[in-house]
């Protein structure tokens, strides 16, 4: 929120008087000798010290209000405040992979975001000549100091953790679940924010309550044991799942896990050979495929143009116009999480830990399809 030129003003103020006249541990006058000093009413003060304290500019308790011992985030507003986005390499758009370079793409668009919200400045920095993690470049990451913001997203930072620990930086990131972040995160008293992915039991939860607003009664959860579960902690999949069978509900939820050198034919062959079984109003197909053209998972698997299909690979979203209004796509939503972590560092409020859920945004397939 904007605050009043006459407020702003009498912040600006205290911020110049602190840095120049009182040093880290001093006390700072009593509000009613500062008030009578700045020639204001006291409750006009009180906003611009409120927003100090949230700040870590000062600190107050029984015995007064000093001025803080360490070094404060920037106020908001400040053009000096900058978010550090970290890359693999230079030339990552080449080197990563293609769901790598879309999620850092789509993090520092998150970041930029609310980066404007607060007047603030995104830099990359490009932490490898060679997109390897084991020979990292330290000279890269010189310029950082304590409370400086950094984000990246994904493991393949891991060996910068120390470093960034030790600058104590505060961190945000996305990794694929909570065993990820280390020790000297977890157990100091370091700043972090932490969006953790375990991908089924992210989305999930939301197709089937999707499901569940459409009134399909019977649905089937077609997994690959290797993309769905044993990358991630199969008990957050069975809590997504109770969670939302808590309550009666209106269809019935089958799940069948192929092995795992199954082919996308073999897949779809399978998942014909269930319909016909027994027919279902909606299937939620969370495996992948390495095809570089369109698929429509209608046709390959011969199902139903009526059949809903729920999809995260972006290559099975084709198909006719009947099919592509029953098809759903479950985006990452690293953009929402990149910009929700730079809000939380930006907000000038102080942090400890904090751990997130990663989401994913359901968008009409058809929608999509038009887009592209």
């Amino acid at each position: 929120m904007a605050f009043p030129s006459k407020q702003k003003a009498i912040y600006d103020r205290l911020v110049r008087e602190i840095a120049e006249r009182y040093p880290p541990g001093a006390k700072l006058p009593p509000e009613r000798a500062l008030a009578a000093r700045l020639g204001i009413a006291r409750m006009t003060l009180r906003g611009a010290m409120a927003r100090l304290a949230r700040e870590g500019r000062i600190e107050r308790n029984v015995r007064g209000t000093f001025a803080s011992g360490e070094n404060p985030p920037p106020a908001l507003g400040e053009k000096r405040r900058i978010v550090h986005v970290l890359l693999p390499c230079p030339d990552y758009t080449v080197r990563s992979g293609a769901s790598s370079c879309s999620a850092v793409r789509s993090l520092i668009r998150g970041a930029v975001r609310a980066a404007l919200r607060y007047d603030a400045q995104v830099v990359t920095i490009p932490v490898s000549d060679t997109n390897d993690p084991a020979a990292f470049d330290r000279n890269q990451l010189a310029p950082l100091r304590k409370n400086d913001i950094v984000l990246f997203v994904g493991s393949w930072y891991e060996n910068l953790f120390p470093l960034l620990a030790e600058r104590q930086c505060r961190v945000g990131f996305i990794v694929n679940g909570v065993e990820r972040i280390p020790a000297c995160f977890r157990d100091g008293n370091l700043a972090y924010c932490v969006f953790s992915r375990p991908i089924l039991a992210n989305y999930l939860p939301e197709a089937l309550r999707h499901a569940k607003r459409l009134r399909f009664r019977k649905v089937l959860l077609f997994l690959r044991r290797d993309f769905s579960l044993c990358r991630y902690r199969t008990e957050l999949l069975d809590a997504a799942l109770k969670k939302e069978t808590r309550e009666s509900l209106p269809m019935q939820l089958k799940t069948f896990i192929c092995r795992n050198d199954a082919s996308l034919a073999e897949e779809c062959a399978r998942i014909r050979s269930l319909y016909e079984r027994e027919a279902f109003d909606a299937l939620i197909f969370d495996a992948e495929t390495k095809a570089r053209f369109p698929l429509s998972l209608h046709r390959l698997c011969n199902l139903p143009s009526h059949v809903a299909i729920y999809v995260r690979g972006i290559d099975f979203l084709c198909g006719s116009a009947e099919e592509r209004k029953h098809l759903y796509f479950s985006r990452p939503a690293f953009r929402e999480c990149g910009s929700a972590l730079a809000d939380y560092f930006l907000s000038g409020e102080r942090h400890g830990g904090k751990i997130l859920n990663f989401r994913h945004i359901l968008v009409n397939g058809d929608k999509i399809w038009r887009k592209r």
